[in-house]
């Protein structure tokens, strides 16, 4: 029900939405947000297609609509995540878990100040060098350790938070240490916080250099006094040194 609900307030005021911020940009969404919104609102619909099922015994006829298998999608996105917990659950040695280790790792949260969100909307290709740059400095912390160490990382960016406002950051799963050039299992178990931020403040801001002109002066010092950035959590002993 919770699902059908939200397909309905899309569709009640999605194209009212629409209308309102066509007067206070210059470009409306990204195409590929617009083509998502439209297949949710559009999902199970039989005009866009279906299956009909016809009973032997009464000849009661039921038309089925395809569904759009959308990410976006609350039903249909929520559907695939589902299935895709269940088969790793249920095949452990397929392809698509064998990349997959049981080994400690962290939770890594990278996020940006306010003024940055500004550079990062007006050029969506910055989103994926934010994750390029939390890696770079995650690596570069760890192997200065002494070790050449290379670890294991799986990051993804969330673009809003939790208020659905435009909020662009990193998560990251880091395992604890990492193999050598000779293949040799590395443990490091502590990252140190002041080293980890300053490196992922450094790569950013220099990313981000280019698009400075969108910022005024006030807010560019800004960026160096206000900065945020959660503290690094370990996610196999919460009471750990670097805890929750």
């Amino acid at each position: 029900m919770k699902n059908r609900l939200i397909k309905l307030i899309f569709r009640d005021f999605w194209y009212v939405v629409c209308v309102e911020l066509a007067g206070m940009y210059s470009s409306l969404h990204r195409e590929s947000i617009v083509e998502n919104v439209e297949k949710m609102i559009s999902c199970g619909e039989p005009a866009n297609g279906y299956a009909e099922y016809i009973c032997p015994n009464c000849f009661e006829k039921k038309k089925v609509g395809f569904t759009c298998k959308c990410r976006f999608c609350t039903s249909c996105g929520k559907r695939y995540v589902d299935e895709w917990v269940e088969k790793t659950e249920r095949q452990k040695d397929r392809k698509t878990v064998k990349s997959i280790f049981d080994v400690a790792h962290r939770h890594l949260v990278f996020t940006i100040p306010e003024e940055l969100r500004k550079i990062i909307f007006s050029d969506r290709m910055l989103i994926r060098i934010m994750m390029d740059c939390a890696s770079k400095a995650a690596v570069e912390v760890l192997q200065s350790k002494g070790v050449d160490a290379v670890p294991g990382i799986l990051s993804v960016v969330h673009t809003f938070g939790r208020d659905l406002k435009f909020n662009p950051h990193v998560h990251m799963l880091m395992t604890e240490g990492g193999l050598t050039s000779s293949d040799q299992r590395i443990y490091i178990p502590f990252l140190p916080y002041g080293p980890l931020r300053k490196k992922w403040r450094y790569y950013l801001l220099v990313t981000t250099q280019p698009n400075a002109k969108l910022l005024d002066r006030s807010n560019g010092l800004r960026l160096f006094c206000c900065y945020e950035f959660q503290y690094p959590r370990r996610e196999r002993n919460p009471y750990g040194l670097c805890g929750r």
